[in-house]
Formats: structure tokens, C-alpha cells, sequence
């Protein structure tokens, strides 16, 4: 077998091996339970207070803009589930310790 058959199998075995790699991290992701189970109506909306753009003022309203409309620089904070921030703090505590595999 000369160098080059060599390193083209090589190639082959790696390029293999990578996508098992991946194949099996993509399927360890576990997707966040839904916790929005009913549909919303406008008798449960709420007014946020603090942190409102100077210009998000009634005399500024131009009115309905388009269902397709992006929404930029808006942050929304959300509390996290018993078991999310289970979560979270598990895996905050793993990354301080330096045999964690996390």
C-alpha cells in the first residue's frame, strides 16, 4: 500500500468516526419540555414594568404592523422550572470541579 492509500484510508476512518461522533451528540440533546400548554387570551396578558424604550409611548403608536414583523433587541426572562434550574445548577457545579467531564 503506498503513503497516499494510506492516508486517504486514514482520512476515510476519521471522516467516519467524526460522524459517529456527532451522530451520537445530536441525539443526547434533550429538548425542553413545553410549559405553555393552553393558548393565551388577552384576560391573562400583563403589563411589564421597568425598562421600557423612551419612545414605546402612546403618542408615538402608529398602530398594527404585520403578523411577520421581527422584533429586534427585545429580551425576555423567563423562570426557569424546578427541574431546569436543577439543571443548571448541577451543571454549574460540574464546571468548577475539574474531573467533570462537563
Amino acid at each position: 500500500m503506498t503513503c497516499s492509500c494510506r492516508r486517504v484510508s486514514l482520512l476515510r476512518i476519521a471522516a467516519f468516526a467524526s460522524l459517529l461522533f456527532l451522530a451520537a451528540i445530536s441525539r443526547a440533546q434533550v429538548m425542553p419540555q413545553d410549559r405553555i400548554l393552553a393558548s393565551i387570551s388577552d384576560s391573562e396578558v400583563r403589563q411589564l414594568k421597568g425598562n421600557v424604550h423612551p419612545l414605546a409611548r402612546a403618542e408615538f403608536d402608529r398602530g398594527r404592523v404585520a403578523d411577520s414583523t421581527s422584533l429586534s433587541r427585545i429580551t425576555m426572562f423567563f423562570r426557569l422550572s424546578p427541574s431546569q434550574q436543577a439543571a443548571l445548577s448541577r451543571l454549574l457545579s460540574e464546571q468548577q470541579d475539574r474531573y467533570s467531564p462537563n
